[in-house]
């Protein structure tokens, strides 16, 4: 992944309108709502950033956490989408705790050992696969909602579709949102 790319990206982001920017925001105040109860349980298990946590949360589950961080199929169940053939799972840390570990998140997904916002961003579209990036397109999975996202989306595992936009909020959406609105230092080298 180009970090050059990534942090060109960031640093012109902006919300695609006004009604992204109220999406994004409400998805913010949704994650800090939780953060206590779920995502900072799993920051302290495995070091990867509360918000990344979250950001994942909101794209895979809608927050709903009933469903395995990987893909937000149900936790009671062995998984059937990407990654299949997980689970059951008895609660919703065990199962993000074996989602993180499968795909293998650490600030490794990057350069250097850190937790910078380039890295966060790459480790939010390595999560989700590196699709986008072989279609040589900024991940809506990532950039959704915002002014760098491009037609261009998988409507289903492995189905591509070159016209179709992503209307879920974006992992970069709320990144900004967390950061403009709340506060929340991004650890930015």
């Amino acid at each position: 992944m180009d970090r050059e790319r990534i942090l060109n990206f960031w640093a012109s982001v902006k919300f695609k309108d006004h009604d992204s920017a109220a999406m994004h925001e409400h998805m913010a105040q949704r994650a800090l709502a939780y953060r206590t109860n779920f995502y900072d349980p799993v920051e302290k298990a495995t070091g990867i950033p509360w918000y990344l946590v979250a950001a994942f949360d909101m794209r895979e589950e809608d927050f709903d956490h009933n469903g395995y961080l990987g893909n937000g199929d149900k936790l009671w169940r062995v998984t059937t989408h990407i990654p299949r053939g997980r689970g059951p799972f008895e609660n919703w840390f065990d199962g993000a705790i074996d989602a993180l570990k499968l795909d293998h998140v650490s600030p490794a997904f990057g350069e250097g050992n850190h937790w910078d916002i380039v890295t966060v961003l790459i480790a939010a579209e390595k999560f989700n696969g590196l699709g986008y990036f072989h279609h040589n397109l900024p991940s809506p999975y990532v950039w959704s909602g915002t002014s760098v996202q491009h037609a261009g989306k998988y409507t289903s595992d492995g189905h591509w579709d070159p016209n179709a936009w992503d209307h879920q909020p974006g992992v970069a959406g709320l990144l900004l949102a967390l950061k403009l609105n709340h506060g929340i230092d991004l650890n930015e080298a």
